[in-house]
């Protein structure tokens, strides 16, 4: 049975922490998980042969409008700026249902603004670790 979007969030790191994300969030989207395939096909074998190799948790983005009322203005990608911890609740989840608990930095930071538009900021965080 498919939830509703309603009320999905995001727990964020402390305000003023370089992985704090201000601003009304708008749109949160998993790159999708992935893991590489190493190839052990011999040569007397009749067909190729792979084993999964690494797991790579990939990206998170998540978009936002500028808000105001925030005296923080967006965090840019640092070298050392460390690992933060989220926790993404689809569809207003806290204690059951669909959660992502994740260790992740920030790797990118993008700005737009249009016409008869809100400001928006994109940000790209970078999963790392067992998610």
């Amino acid at each position: 049975m498919a939830f509703s979007s309603y009320n999905s969030r995001i727990s964020l790191p402390a305000s003023g922490s370089a992985g704090f994300i201000p601003g009304d969030i708008t749109n949160i989207s998993f790159s999708g998980f992935s893991a590489t395939e190493i190839d052990v096909t011999a040569l007397t074998s009749t067909g190729k042969t792979y084993v999964l190799g690494t797991r790579d948790p990939g990206t998170v983005t998540i978009t936002t409008m500028c808000n105001t009322g925030t005296a923080n203005l967006p965090p840019v990608p640092a070298s050392g700026g460390g690992t933060y911890t989220y926790n993404v609740y689809f569809g207003g989840a806290t204690t059951t249902g669909l959660k992502f608990i994740f260790s992740a930095y920030i790797v990118s930071t993008t700005m737009d603004a249009a016409v008869d538009a809100a400001v928006g900021v994109t940000y790209t965080l970078q999963i790392t670790g067992a998610v």
